[in-house]
């Protein structure tokens, strides 16, 4: 396997048009990801998992992983103590990969920006890599993350630059932000998501921390 075929499925999600298109990228993406994405050293779940460490001291809070994929947050959390983790995906195939893991006390199929399986405020914090960019989950996603968020509870989360500024997601930020229904906690300065890649160079990210108001 070539960096250069890494590339080429990567760039294949992102071109996704549609939910189903999205679904059937991921299935044929599946077998392959962790591998692909240690070879593009994507760096995105560690930094979530570290900064939801240093934020949520509670070892036995239930977390949500939303975008789960093949579970990659939900082993490092695990390595760190965290025991009540549940995963969320649209991907069937990208679910049972995660399900491999063992991290996990529960897996839902289900995708961001639909009703979420889940009664109000069940999670200690929601911790999402990767979701929050092109094509993928929409700002509006943020109103079932904090429904299901207790009152201060956290959201830590990857977010595109380019969705930031184009997709709608500053706007929505502000706007949750202006109702008091979270504030800001701690951001990192932008960084490369996947710095071994020549394609994704320009493509940077930065976590995002929030708190829930009440």
């Amino acid at each position: 396997m070539s960096r250069g075929d890494a590339e080429r499925r990567v760039a294949e999600v992102f071109a996704a048009g549609s939910r189903e298109d999205l679904v059937h990228a991921y299935a044929g993406w599946a077998g392959r990801y962790d591998e692909d994405i240690l070879s593009l050293d994507l760096r995105g779940p560690e930094i979530v998992a570290a900064l939801a460490a240093r934020h949520l001291e509670d070892r036995t809070s239930p977390i949500l992983d939303a975008g789960a994929g093949t579970g990659r947050i939900g082993a490092l959390l695990a390595i760190l103590g965290y025991g009540h983790l549940v995963a969320l995906d649209l991907s069937a195939a990208m679910l049972a990969r995660a399900r491999e893991r063992g991290a996990y006390r529960e897996l839902h199929e289900g995708a961001l920006g639909d009703p979420l399986p889940f009664a109000a405020g069940t999670f200690a914090a929601v911790v999402a890599a990767g979701v929050f960019t092109a094509g993928h989950a929409p700002p509006d996603s943020f109103d079932e993350l904090l429904r299901v968020t207790r009152p201060g509870g956290l959201l830590v989360f990857t977010l595109s630059t380019t969705a930031y500024g184009r997709g709608g997601f500053k706007d929505k930020i502000d706007a949750l932000q202006a109702e008091g229904r979270w504030r800001l906690v701690e951001a990192t300065a932008p960084f490369v998501g996947m710095p071994a890649s020549t394609a994704y160079q320009q493509h940077t990210a930065r976590v995002l921390v929030f708190q829930a108001g009440s």
